[in-house]
C-alpha cells in the first residue's frame, strides 16, 4: 500500500511537469531539429549558416495588452479555471535567398483546447507585423490529445469586409509509433516522452519501464552528447518518476553501463578474492558513490563546460548517494554553476 501511495503523482503535478517549460527549453536548445522534424518545409528554406536569436523581450512587449483580455476570456469558457498552458516564442531568421531580411517566426506550442486560439494568433501575427514590419511566419504544435479539435484558420466576414488568417499547425497525436521509432531526429524522442506520459497517467510502474526503453533508445540513436543531455533532460521532467523510482533507474542504469564495460572497483574484486562478502557489499557502495560523483561532474562539463576545481573538489568529497542524487537532479535543472553551488552543502 505504502509502495502503491508512493508510486501516485497528483494529476495537476503531472500536468504542469508535461508543459510549458520543458518544451520551451528543448525547442531553445534544438530549434533546428524542432523545425526539422515538425515544419521540414519552412526548415529547408532557412539559411542555417547565419544565427537565429529568440526575441524573448520583444515577445512580451508585444503581448503586452493582448493576454489580460484573452485569458479573461478563456477563463469564462473553463468556467473560472486558469487558462490553457502553452508555450510563445518569436524567432529571428533569415531564408536562403536573402531578398527578404529578416523574418519572424511566432511558434505556438499549445497544451490543452482552446476556442480563442486561432484568434489569439492572429492577433499575435499583425501585432508582431505592425510593431517590427517585418514578414512573419506564425506556427503551430499541438500536444492536446483532443482528436477532433483542428485549428488552423481565422475568419471573419461582415457586410463584405472579410479577413482570412491561415497558418500551419502540426499536432502530436499524427505521429504514430513506428514513424517516431524511425526517426533519429532528437524530437522524435520527445515527442515519445510526451505522448507516453499522458498514456501512462498515475501508472509509475508503467511508466518506469517505458523510460528505460525510451532512453536505451536515446542512447542508441547516434546523438551528440548536447542532443542526449537535453533529449534525457526533456524526458526526466515530462515522464516523471516518484524519488524512489527515480532512483531505482538511474542506479539500474549505471550498472548496466558498468556490466557492458566490465568494470569492477578494486574494492570488489578483494572482496571477491577474500570471500568476504561485507568487503564486496562496501566495494558495491563505494563503486555507486564514485559513478554518483563522477555522473554529476560529466553532466556539469556538459552543460557549462568549465567547472571551477572548487566545485570538482566538493564533489569528489560526497560520499552520501541521497545528496548526491539530488545533486545530479539540481546539475540538469540549474540554469548555472552558480545556483547549482547554491545547492551544495556548506559544510561536510
Amino acid at each position: 500500500m505504502k509502495e502503491q501511495k508512493a508510486n501516485q503523482l497528483s494529476s495537476t503535478k503531472q500536468r504542469r511537469a508535461a508543459y510549458d517549460s520543458p518544451w520551451k527549453v528543448s525547442v531553445e536548445r534544438l530549434f533546428p531539429h524542432f523545425m526539422e522534424f515538425f515544419f521540414p518545409e519552412i526548415h529547408a528554406l532557412i539559411d542555417w549558416s547565419r544565427r537565429f536569436k529568440f526575441l524573448a523581450q520583444e515577445l512580451q512587449q508585444i503581448s503586452a495588452g493582448i493576454e489580460g483580455e484573452l485569458n479573461k476570456q478563456a477563463r469564462a469558457y473553463r468556467r473560472g479555471e486558469r487558462a490553457p498552458l502553452r508555450v510563445d516564442l518569436l524567432v529571428e531568421v533569415y531564408f536562403k535567398d536573402g531578398r527578404k531580411g529578416r523574418i519572424l517566426l511566432h511558434l505556438e506550442i499549445q497544451n490543452e483546447r482552446d476556442p480563442f486560439f486561432d484568434e489569439r494568433l492572429f492577433i499575435y501575427h499583425y501585432r508582431i507585423f505592425d510593431k517590427t514590419r517585418d514578414p512573419v511566419i506564425t506556427l503551430a504544435l499541438l500536444t492536446d490529445f483532443d482528436v477532433a479539435w483542428r485549428p488552423g484558420k481565422y475568419v471573419r466576414d461582415l457586410a463584405g469586409c472579410r479577413v482570412e488568417f491561415d497558418f500551419p499547425v502540426r499536432k502530436l497525436t499524427d505521429y504514430n509509433d513506428e514513424e517516431l521509432a524511425a526517426s533519429r531526429n532528437p524530437f522524435a524522442f520527445i515527442a515519445r516522452a510526451h505522448l507516453e506520459a499522458r498514456q501512462t497517467g498515475d501508472d509509475m510502474n508503467r511508466r518506469y519501464d517505458l523510460r528505460m526503453v525510451l532512453q536505451d533508445a536515446v542512447e542508441a540513436g547516434g546523438m551528440n552528447e548536447l542532443e542526449v543531455l537535453w533529449v534525457t533532460r526533456f524526458i526526466e521532467e515530462v515522464m516523471r518518476l516518484p524519488e524512489n523510482l527515480h532512483r531505482k533507474l538511474f542506479f539500474e542504469r549505471q550498472a548496466r553501463k558498468e556490466k557492458a564495460m566490465e568494470f569492477t572497483t578494486y574494492a570488489e574484486r578483494v572482496g571477491e578474492r577474500r570471500g568476504i562478502r561485507k568487503g564486496k557489499l562496501i566495494g558495491q557502495l563505494e563503486g555507486e558513490i564514485k559513478t554518483q560523483r563522477a555522473s554529476v561532474l560529466r553532466l556539469l562539463e556538459l552543460r557549462f563546460r568549465k567547472v571551477p576545481k572548487r566545485i570538482v573538489v566538493k564533489v569528489s568529497e560526497l560520499t552520501d548517494s541521497a545528496l548526491l542524487t539530488e545533486l545530479f537532479d539540481a546539475a540538469f535543472r540549474c540554469d548555472s554553476l552558480k545556483e547549482f553551488e547554491a545547492q551544495m552543502p556548506t559544510e561536510l
